[in-house]
């Protein structure tokens, strides 16, 4: 059997200032777009988010927070603090951060990305291209 998890404010409690402010930015960020499916879990050092699959975390480290968030898609970024891990059906990348300014509208859309499990839907896709004088799709692996 599963012992209770933590709330949110029990995980936070006793954290650093910084840490508590990066971890709500991310939680009232992912509150703003959920569609009543978010599950926020706090365990030990790490909080996951679930909307059935687990699709982000932030796990909190001595000198950072990491925030770690799945993709469909490998976003290249000299933001991402270490190699993006690549596995079945999408792309596993995290962002060490030492201030909540860093929680911007970038990582906060790859929140949204990560959360709706989709691809984005505008010309700044970064995934493989099909030349112009292609007539067929191919569809990318999923």
């Amino acid at each position: 059997m599963c012992s209770p998890g933590l709330t949110l404010d029990q995980f936070l409690d006793g954290e650093p200032v910084v840490t508590d402010a990066i971890v709500r930015r991310v939680v009232d960020h992912l509150r703003s777009v959920d569609d009543g499916s978010l599950i926020v879990d706090p365990v030990n050092a790490l909080v996951l988010f679930k909307n059935g699959p687990m699709f982000a975390n932030v796990r909190i480290m001595k000198k950072w927070t990491a925030v770690g968030f799945n993709l469909r898609r490998r976003v290249v970024s000299t933001r991402f603090s270490r190699k993006v891990q690549e596995h079945p059906g999408g792309y596993f990348h995290v962002i060490n951060v030492t201030d909540p300014d860093e929680i911007d509208d970038e990582v906060c859309d790859w929140l949204t990305e990560s959360f709706l499990g989709e691809e984005p839907d505008d010309d700044d896709f970064s995934g493989d291209m099909v030349p112009d004088d292609v007539d067929i799709f191919i569809e990318p692996p999923r």
